[in-house]
């Protein structure tokens, strides 16, 4: 017994059309909601994260440890607490060899600072950077002797960065009613498509009718039987 094909009636063929709307739509706005997240976090955080490496270069103490021998043990509490008071996800510092000498992350210590196009020229940048396989918004500022000895000689780099948002923080960040607007919207599109999908199946109730009648019921045979000689 073969099975006869059922065509899709016009209201279940406009409600699919109208679905797959909503569906690209809702994509669309998620996207340029993580557009506009992502370029506000890189203003906003980079200013922040810039101005903290502008007042830890400038400190007095960091200063006076990068021109000694040894500055590991004086700088470790002045790091450890800039990243506790700001929140930020790594403070570091490197001496004028580029050699981090103190670092939140204590595994780094020993190894060269990653530097930036403006702050391999000695001047301050700030932008994406990957750091032990995460990636982090950072600002580098030099640091620059303030005495009669070393007026003026560069002593080292600051280095602060914060993570970068997951998608999920993103979208939660983008607004505070992003995704209740998003699940209004998305209810409202299948709703407004159930019923407007009713509505022409009422009114084509006739054409639907005659084009079910006018589809074939049963298969074609693929072949006859000839007649015997």
């Amino acid at each position: 017994m073969v099975t006869p094909f059922r065509r899709q009636t016009l209201a279940g063929e406009m409600l699919l059309l109208q679905l797959a709307i909503v569906v690209m739509v809702l994509f669309a706005v998620a996207a340029v909601s993580l557009a506009q997240s992502e370029a506000t976090f890189e203003r906003v955080e980079g200013r922040r994260v810039g101005a903290l490496a502008e007042q830890l270069a400038a400190t007095p103490l960091v200063r006076s440890e990068l021109a000694r021998p040894v500055p590991q043990e004086a700088l470790a509490p002045l790091v450890n607490s800039m990243q506790t008071q700001s929140g930020v996800t790594s403070v570091t510092i490197a001496d004028a060899d580029g050699r981090i000498v103190s670092s939140t992350d204590p595994t780094v210590i020993g190894d060269r600072l990653p530097l930036g196009a403006g702050a391999a020229a000695g001047r301050g940048w700030s932008g994406p950077l990957t750091l032990d396989g995460s990636r982090e918004l950072v600002a580098q500022v030099p640091v620059l002797g303030a005495t009669r000895d070393n007026l003026g000689r560069h002593l080292g780099t600051v280095m602060i960065g914060e993570a970068d948002p997951t998608v999920w923080q993103r979208l939660s960040g983008a607004s505070s009613y992003l995704l209740a607007y998003l699940g209004i919207a998305s209810g409202l599109g299948v709703a407004g498509s159930w019923l407007l999908a009713r509505r022409v199946k009422r009114q084509t109730l006739g054409l639907e009718r005659a084009r079910s009648r006018a589809s074939p019921n049963t298969a074609r045979p693929c072949c006859t039987a000839s007649p015997r000689a």
